[in-house]
C-alpha cells in the first residue's frame, strides 16, 4: 500500500510533466491526492489511470488545469470498481452528467462534490444507483435544495447549500447544516 500526497508548499507547482516523470515508481500506489494541483492535464491524469494497478483513494479536489471529462476515464479505468473515495471539489465543469459516469464505480463508499453544479435529481439518481456511499460532502452547492436519502449514508455535509429542512436516515451519525449569513 502506498500513499502519493502532493504537499501543499508545491501543489500549485506541480505539473504534468512531474505527474508522468514520477508516474513509473507510483505502479503500486493505492491512494492519490492531487488536491490544489492547477497544472495537471487531462492527458497527465490519463496516462496515470492507465498506469497504475489500482486506486482505492483518489482526490482531485481543485485541479483546475483538468476537466470533468477525466470522470468518464476514471469509470472506465480497470481499477473503478476498486475505487473508495473521490474528491472532485471546486470542479466548475462537473455536473449531473458527470456524476452519470461514476455510477460505474460501483464501490464508491466516499464522494465529495462540494463546489459544484449538481443537482436535487442527480443526486438522488446516484445514490440509486450506488447505496454503498455512507459519506457524501455537497457543500457550498446553491443547486442542492433538498437533503439527499439513503439507508447508508453515515455522514453528510450540506453547509451552504439551499437545504432548510434537517435531513433524516436511518444510518446517519454525523450532519453538517449551516448557513452562514
Amino acid at each position: 500500500w502506498c500513499h502519493v500526497l502532493v504537499p501543499k508548499n508545491i501543489a500549485r507547482r506541480f505539473s504534468s510533466v512531474h505527474l508522468a516523470y514520477h508516474c513509473w515508481t507510483w505502479r503500486e500506489a493505492t491512494a492519490f491526492s492531487f488536491r490544489s494541483c492547477f497544472n495537471i492535464s487531462d492527458q497527465a491524469l490519463i496516462y496515470l489511470f492507465n498506469r497504475v494497478k489500482s486506486i482505492a483513494h483518489l482526490d482531485l479536489s481543485e485541479c483546475k488545469a483538468s476537466s470533468a471529462g477525466v470522470l468518464k476515464h476514471v469509470s472506465q479505468a480497470k481499477w473503478a470498481t476498486n475505487l473508495r473515495h473521490l474528491g472532485v471539489a471546486h470542479w466548475d465543469s462537473v455536473s449531473d452528467q458527470q456524476l452519470e459516469y461514476l455510477k460505474e464505480c460501483k464501490g464508491l463508499t466516499s464522494l465529495d462534490v462540494s463546489g459544484t453544479s449538481i443537482s436535487n435529481d442527480g443526486m438522488l439518481d446516484y445514490l440509486k444507483v450506488n447505496p454503498k456511499l455512507q459519506h457524501l460532502d455537497m457543500r457550498y452547492n446553491d443547486e442542492i435544495t433538498e437533503s439527499p436519502e439513503s439507508k447508508c449514508l453515515r455522514s453528510l455535509d450540506l453547509s451552504e447549500t439551499g437545504v432548510r429542512i434537517f435531513p433524516s436516515g436511518a444510518a446517519l451519525e454525523r450532519v453538517r447544516l449551516t448557513r452562514l449569513p
